[in-house]
């Protein structure tokens, strides 16, 4: 069994996984967990899952702690000889096919009471590859002291 945290990362990584154009989307993506010696973003739509450090909300029920941990979500595509679309179009149809996912179901499979977006996504393009970068915020709760259980 994994802490809810873990658990909240999973369901992202295996949404993301999803994403393809036989599953109705507009793009497939490589997704992957952040490494440590770094992801190598040789490949086109390469999508990198990235945790960040959770943070206590104001308000704590009873007998629970509750959190928010942010998830980047960096999308790469590699300039592509002759394509017929700009990077940042390819940047933009990429992202909204991963808040799609992602909106599809905001408990995270029940481990999470919400899932929000930033409201402006960071893009780089300047260079190959080209990315963007997706914040999303997973607010969860587990019983205080045992990260294990809600």
């Amino acid at each position: 069994m994994y802490p809810i945290q873990e658990q909240i990362i999973q369901n992202i990584e295996e949404t993301l996984c999803r994403i393809s154009s036989i599953g109705g989307f507009d793009n497939t993506l490589i997704v992957e967990r952040e490494k440590k010696g770094g992801n190598e973003p040789l490949r086109n739509g390469l999508t990198v899952i990235m945790a960040g450090n959770c943070k206590y909300t104001d308000v704590q029920p009873v007998g629970f702690e509750r959190k928010i941990i942010p998830v980047g979500i960096c999308i790469y595509v590699i300039d592509v000889e002759g394509s017929d679309q700009p990077m940042d179009r390819l940047l933009y149809w990429m992202a909204s096919d991963v808040r799609k996912a992602l909106l599809r179901d905001v408990y995270r499979g029940d481990t999470a009471e919400n899932t929000t977006f930033d409201t402006e996504d960071k893009i780089f393009t300047e260079g190959s590859p080209a990315s963007i970068l997706i914040t999303c915020h997973c607010q969860f709760r587990h019983r205080q002291g045992d990260p294990y259980n809600r």
